[in-house]
């Protein structure tokens, strides 16, 4: 990097590679990012070892709804806290990808879609969420979360 920039953007820098070169590319970027520079990058489809060189990770929805932010180390735990768990013999990330896409369904007794996501992350770290998410949230709103929007407990509340 000739011009040793604080801040580097990336857009899909593994696409169309095969895995020893995006392996070499991201290995690249991994030695930048311990000099110092913050690498910002857009990365479809990681293998699982692409997925656990990255130290954080940002998990949009449709809409640009966050559903994670946080160490890609901790992501597998957030979910299984919600009851969606990695399945054996499938790519972690991309199982997340899907269920966060609507494309696999979660499964198990969580209750949890992929349309509820977004208003748990929301709720998890303590934000308030909307009160049409909450209420297109699938039960979210009476949830073991104890989350009822104010309309709901008095009728004198009127939410936009």
């Amino acid at each position: 990097m000739v011009m040793e920039p604080s801040l580097l953007i990336l857009d899909e820098p593994t696409s169309g590679l095969d895995s020893a070169s995006s392996l070499q590319v991201i290995r690249a970027l991994r030695r930048e990012a311990l000099e110092g520079v913050n690498i910002c990058m857009a990365v479809h489809q990681p293998s699982y070892v692409l997925f656990n060189m990255f130290d954080d990770l940002i998990l949009l929805a449709k809409g640009g709804l966050t559903v994670y932010h946080g160490p890609v180390k901790k992501v597998e735990e957030y979910f299984a806290g919600l009851g969606i768990n990695s399945l054996e013999r499938v790519n972690s990330p991309e199982h997340l990808i899907d269920i966060v896409e609507g494309i696999v369904i979660s499964g198990g007794s969580s209750g949890v879609s992929h349309e509820d996501l977004a208003v748990r992350w929301m709720l998890h770290n303590g934000y308030s969420a909307p009160t049409d998410m909450l209420q297109n949230a699938a039960g979210l709103a009476r949830s073991s979360m104890g989350v009822i929007p104010a309309s709901e407990t008095n009728p004198a509340v009127v939410e936009a």
